[in-house]
C-alpha cells in the first residue's frame, strides 16, 4: 500500500467513525477553532504545542470562496494556535504524523 492509499484508507475510517469524528470535533472546538471552516481532507499538526490546520476562506456571506488559482478548488488559509487541550488518542490518529519517516 502506497502513501496515498494509506492516507485515503485512513480519511475513510475517519469518517465511517462518528464516536471518533465528534471527538475531533469537539477537541477543535475546545482549541478555538471553528469546525465548519475545517475542509474534510485538513491536514492538521502539532508542533512545539501549536496546531496548524488549513481553514477554509469565507466571504461576506459566509460561503466558501473558489482559490482563484486553482479552478474549482476551496481557497484555503492556515491558522497556528495554541493547544488549549491536549488531543485524546483518538485525536491523534486524525493528526497528521509530523515525521514523514516514521510516521510520529
Amino acid at each position: 500500500m502506497d502513501d496515498r492509499e494509506r492516507e485515503l484508507n485512513r480519511q475513510w475510517r475517519i469518517r465511517e467513525n462518528e464516536t471518533h469524528r465528534q471527538a475531533v470535533i469537539d477537541w477543535l472546538t475546545a482549541n478555538g477553532i471553528d469546525v465548519k471552516a475545517v475542509p474534510v481532507d485538513a491536514k492538521a499538526s502539532i508542533t512545539d504545542g501549536m496546531l496548524t490546520i488549513p481553514l477554509k476562506v469565507k466571504d461576506a456571506q459566509g460561503r466558501d470562496q473558489i482559490d482563484p488559482d486553482r479552478a474549482n478548488s476551496i481557497l484555503l488559509h492556515t491558522v497556528t494556535v495554541p493547544v488549549v487541550l491536549p488531543p485524546t488518542p483518538e485525536v491523534e490518529l486524525w493528526l497528521t504524523p509530523t515525521c514523514p519517516t516514521c510516521g510520529r
